[in-house]
């Protein structure tokens, strides 16, 4: 049978690891919420759900770093949002393996860029590396919002759309004598 009890500062405090292996204490208030005993000593708080039919365990973070009772919060939070059809895990997993702007540049060059007619090519390549490189290379595309292609745009129509160069292009003005 598992293990149920209250959890509190005392209990997580006195539990002592067993040799050979790891144990879970699971608290009796927060279904699912637990403090997992390691053969090393160390205790961290944790979070087994389902979703989707499989069985999960979530990490919420290491005694005595995080309280019972915080944990317990962030527990019933988490709760909550499973209860409701979520699933942190999966929302952590896809956090990670979001690509980046680079990437997606790459690609764009890789699938789309031979299509096109040379020079075009080349000033499209020129635009992204220039432009918005600089800028976006290394961020998350989910975490570029509409104000940061607002912020672009309006640096781009400035006229300073090469950050190396102190003033705008003048050519037309040049040819008119």
């Amino acid at each position: 049978m598992v293990k149920r009890l209250r959890l509190n500062e005392k209990t997580v405090r006195e539990a002592a690891p067993e040799p050979g292996r790891d144990y879970q204490i699971f608290d009796s208030e927060v279904r699912g919420f637990a403090i997992c005993i390691y053969r090393s000593g160390n205790r961290a708080f944790t979070l087994d759900y389902r979703h989707a039919g499989r069985q999960r365990r979530m990490t919420l973070g290491r005694w005595p770093e995080w309280s019972t009772a915080a944990a317990r919060e962030r527990a019933k939070e988490l709760r909550r949002d499973i209860d409701a059809g979520g699933d942190p895990l999966g929302a952590k997993k896809d956090g990670r393996e979001a690509p980046r702007f680079k990437d997606l540049v790459d690609r764009y060059t890789e699938v789309h860029l031979p299509n096109l007619a040379k020079t075009n090519a080349s000033d499209q390549r020129s635009m992204l590396t220039k432009l918005v490189g600089p800028d976006w290379n290394n961020r998350l595309v989910t975490e570029i919002t509409p104000y940061d292609v607002e912020k672009l745009l309006n640096r781009i129509a400035e006229g300073r759309c090469r950050p190396h160069k102190a003033k705008p292009n003048n050519r037309a003005r040049k040819l008119q004598g």
